[in-house]
Parts: structure tokens; sequence; C-alpha cells
């Protein structure tokens, strides 16, 4: 799901969805993808 869907679908602003990502994405909770897509980590 790309960066703007979610913000359609959460109704928050870009950069604050950025900052979110960036904190799940270190915590290693989403994966960055290319096409500037993200997706939920498979549970290991």
């Amino acid at each position: 799901m790309t960066i703007d869907v979610l913000a359609q679908r959460t109704g928050l602003p870009v950069p604050s969805l950025s900052s979110m990502l960036l904190v799940l994405e270190m915590e290693g909770t989403v994966d960055s993808q290319s096409g500037g897509r993200y997706a939920r980590r498979a549970a290991s």
C-alpha cells in the first residue's frame, strides 16, 4: 500500500505517516518496498 493510500484511508497527513512508517520499519513491523509501497512484515 502506498503512503498516499494510507493518508487517504486514515486522514493523517503524509509527513506524520512517513514518520510513523519509519519507526515501524525500524521496529521490524513493516517493510518498505519498491514503488513507495509499504507492507506488514510477515510474522517469524
